[in-house]
Order: structure tokens, then sequence, then C-alpha cells
């Protein structure tokens, strides 16, 4: 069996089913259940995108409870990862019991672009009776390419 985490060169290597990387120091992004690294990998075996890593938060209370809704967030990931801006779950290392540190939980995804919030005056916005209304002047643009005139 694998070892999940390796030093090589002084840095930690990180080791899934399908893809080794080395996590950067700061983290991007940090929540309850963990921290979003920046990683690269050894091998991107012709992904080449840029990725990221989200590390199960080890330091906190209540990590039985926290554990458990990262191994749930991985799950409804994978289940809804047929829809269109839902990140996919490329590899993960989750043991069954909690972790002991921060390296040993992990799942690796492409690094999302952000959503572009935009000042649109005078324009119509589609609305969904299922979602919340963005406001009369500001309109998300989940794609850089798409323009007032989509709407």
């Amino acid at each position: 069996m694998k070892e999940s985490v390796q030093k090589m060169n002084g840095r930690k290597k990180y080791v899934g089913e399908l893809y080794s990387f080395y996590r950067k120091n700061r983290p991007i992004g940090k929540g309850g259940n963990g921290a979003v690294y920046e990683v690269e990998l050894l091998s991107d075996n012709g992904l080449g995108v840029p990725m990221v890593a989200k590390f199960f938060e080890y330091e906190g209370t209540d990590k039985e409870k926290r554990y458990k809704r990262f191994k749930n967030e991985i799950i409804a990931l994978n289940e809804l990862k047929d829809i269109d801006g839902i990140m996919q779950v490329l590899d993960k290392k989750c043991p069954q019991d909690i972790p002991r540190t921060m390296d040993e939980a992990w799942y690796l995804m492409p690094k999302a672009k952000p959503y572009k919030l935009t000042h649109s005056p005078n324009i119509y916005i589609y609305q969904d009776s299922r979602y919340a209304s963005v406001g009369t002047n500001y309109t998300m643009h989940p794609r850089e390419e798409w323009s007032a005139s989509r709407y």
C-alpha cells in the first residue's frame, strides 16, 4: 500500500490513487471543513489545467462531525459531477478514521474560475422562479465570453 504523504527534496509529496502532487505553501481558500491549496501535479496525464486540493482542517473542535461533512462533500460532488459548474473530484485520500493531521485527508479537483460580477445598467435578467434575483443592475457571468446581449 502506498503512503499518502512522502518527503521528496524537502517537499511533501501527496500520493493518491491516480495522481501525485506537491502542495503550495499558502491556502487560497478556507472554510469550516478544510482549506484549499494550489498544487503542482507530478504528471498531469494530459489534463492541462491548474489544479487545487482541499485538505481536511484538522485543527478545531468537533473533528468527528467536520470529518463526516468533509467525506459527505466528496460524495455529493461525485453524485453531482455531471451538472455544469460542479467541480469534478479527480482523486482523493480519505481514510475511514478521523485523520490525525491535515495531510491525511484531501481531494483533488480542477481549479475553478471565479464568477465575474459586472455592473450592467438597463438590462433585463432572466429569472427562474426557483432562484433569487441577483439584482436589477448586476448580472452574474459564469463565463467571461457571455455578454449582456445574451440576456
